[in-house]
């Protein structure tokens, strides 16, 4: 399935000065301090590490909190204080922290749907960035080869094919629900792996 997904900062709006101090309300003085949070996969790792520098850049001294968990326990660490921010794809948003229905829409779509779910919830989330992020579907040339596929619609074609991935990826929009419910490929098989894992496999 190629899922569309545009990163962006997500960041909690600014409290009352007469709040406790907590990682989403700096003490005075430090209103240039903030913590990120980071998925627990390569590329969250990397993204995180570039928000740091980008933000260091601007005057912020960023604590990079890594590995917190997948999108709703980021977007809970945000709720609950733990975290300033974290980098987002806002597919990913709407479709497991929002529950929202996300095919069929354009990358300005995505964004201005994920804007204003935070937007109702007194959240903020940064101008969108240029970048993109796009899953799909990987198998070796020889399977390709021998099954005629060229696209995702072509495993329909096969009496039944086993689709690794993490554990959570069966019960997404983003992953194999999704998969079945947009090209009906009832015919998976699913096998979880450890992140990493699926290639070696």
């Amino acid at each position: 399935m190629v899922g569309l997904a545009l990163l962006a900062l997500l960041a909690a709006a600014c409290g009352d000065s007469s709040s406790e101090s907590n990682a989403s309300q700096q003490p005075q003085g430090a209103s240039l301090r903030i913590t990120l949070g980071t998925q627990e996969f390569p590329e969250g790792r990397i993204l995180g590490e570039l928000w740091r520098e980008a933000l260091a850049v601007n005057g912020y001294t960023v604590n990079l909190k890594k590995d917190v968990g997948p999108a709703e326990d980021l977007d809970q660490a945000l709720r609950d204080g733990e975290i300033d921010g974290y980098v987002a794809y806002t597919g990913t948003v709407l479709s497991i922290v929002a529950g929202e229905e996300v095919s069929g829409l354009d990358p300005d779509e995505t964004y201005a749907a994920a804007e204003q779910y935070y937007a109702d919830q007194d959240m903020a989330i940064s101008e969108m960035t240029p970048y993109q992020n796009k899953d799909a579907l990987a198998t070796t040339s020889a399977f390709a080869a021998e099954n005629d596929l060229t696209t995702i619609e072509d495993l329909r074609r096969l009496d039944s094919f086993v689709l690794g991935g993490r554990d959570e990826f069966e019960s997404l929009y983003l992953g194999l629900e999704g998969l079945q419910k947009v090209y009906g490929l009832t015919n998976a098989e699913f096998a979880p792996f450890a992140l990493g894992a699926q290639y070696a496999a």
